[in-house]
Formats: structure tokens, C-alpha cells, sequence
């Protein structure tokens, strides 16, 4: 008989709403970007979503995108901490242009790459690093709290590299919308990527 894995916790992991530079295509990193009026909207229509998820804290990014799509996602009813530790990777030279850009197309492909986890920009930090400073935050917070339902409001790439955490990663490219909602369960035997989160509301 196969040992049932025991649910220690419940991460729900959420893409903050659009900035103008997602609508040009800009590569943001660290950079502090803003929502836009749309990216406004996408917060408050994940806030019915997440009332539903009954989260007893949200960790989120300290990157005002991220940040304020969770207080206007939560209504500011739970608490949220904020952390550099779960910003979108640092992309140097790469923050601020775009994916086109001839300057930096080639290594883009190479980002974009699942099976390359060492590539950087200039200035920047690769996929392995990312994913390093992930796990070792969340390992702490995982040893000091006692949270079981967690909400995570964070970025596309942050998104990819919690799934890519996972033992059953997919093996495709990931990308994820703005306002996605993706559901991570950590078991005594790793974490399990448990797919996109859909509303049940209509």
C-alpha cells in the first residue's frame, strides 16, 4: 500500500495585476513599476477569489505591483508581510527593454529555457538563484509559523520558479496571466504544483 502523503500546507500563488510595462512587453525585474488602470481592475476581480480560498495570511512581494494588487485583492481584511525574497528575479541590464529588443533576444530565449537554470544577465540573477532565495525564505517562515492556508501575491517569473520548485513540474515553458491564481501543496515528501485555481463563483 502507498503512504498517503499528509497536506502540511496550502499555497496559493498569484500573479499581480498589469503594469504598462507588461502592456509594451518590458522586461520589470526589480524595477518598482506601478498598476495600471486595467492592473487596478484585475486586483479587485481576484478579491472574490480569494475570500473563497479563506487565507489566513498573504506574503508578498515588497514591488508596489505585487503589494498593492494584495491589499486590494484581500480588501486588507487578513495580514500581508511583504519581502524582497519573493521580488520577480533581478534581471540587470535585461529591466526595462523589451522582449525584442536585439540587445538582449538571444539570451531571452535562454531565460525562457526550463532546461537552463544557470543563465544571467549582466547584473542580474539566474533561475537557480532565484529559486535558492525562494526556498530558503519560505523554509523559515515554514519554521516559525504555523499557517496552513497562505497566500503568496508575486510575479510571472516567481510564479514559474515555485512551480519548477515542484516534483511534478511540468516539462513545457510556463507562462502566467496577470491575476492567475495557481494552487502548490507541500507534503512531508516535497511540493506538488496542483494547477490553476478557477473561481467557482459564475
Amino acid at each position: 500500500m502507498v503512504a498517503v502523503s499528509k497536506v502540511d500546507r496550502e499555497l496559493f500563488v498569484f500573479r499581480h495585476g498589469q503594469t504598462d510595462w507588461n502592456l509594451q512587453g518590458r522586461l520589470q525585474g526589480h524595477t518598482d513599476v506601478p498598476l495600471n488602470e486595467i492592473g487596478m481592475q484585475q486586483a479587485q476581480q481576484l478579491s472574490t477569489q480569494l475570500t473563497d480560498l479563506c487565507l489566513e495570511v498573504v506574503l508578498s512581494s515588497d514591488l508596489e505591483r505585487a503589494h498593492v494588487t494584495a491589499q486590494i485583492a484581500t480588501l486588507s481584511r487578513i495580514p500581508i508581510l511583504t519581502t524582497k525574497n519573493l521580488r520577480e528575479a533581478r534581471l540587470g541590464i535585461a529591466e526595462g527593454k523589451s522582449k525584442n529588443d536585439p540587445l538582449i533576444i538571444d539570451g531571452y530565449r535562454r531565460w525562457l529555457d526550463p532546461e537552463d537554470d544557470e543563465f544571467f544577465f549582466a547584473g542580474g540573477e539566474s533561475p537557480s538563484e532565484h529559486k535558492g532565495r525562494i526556498i530558503k525564505y519560505l523554509d523559515s517562515v515554514f519554521a516559525e509559523e504555523a499557517w496552513r492556508r497562505i497566500g503568496i501575491s508575486t510575479h510571472g517569473g516567481t510564479m514559474v520558479r515555485f512551480v519548477e520548485i515542484c516534483k511534478n513540474r511540468p516539462k513545457e515553458k510556463l507562462f502566467f496571466d496577470n491575476g492567475a491564481i495557481i494552487k502548490i501543496s507541500v507534503t512531508d515528501s516535497g511540493w506538488i504544483y496542483e494547477g490553476l485555481v478557477k473561481s467557482d463563483r459564475r
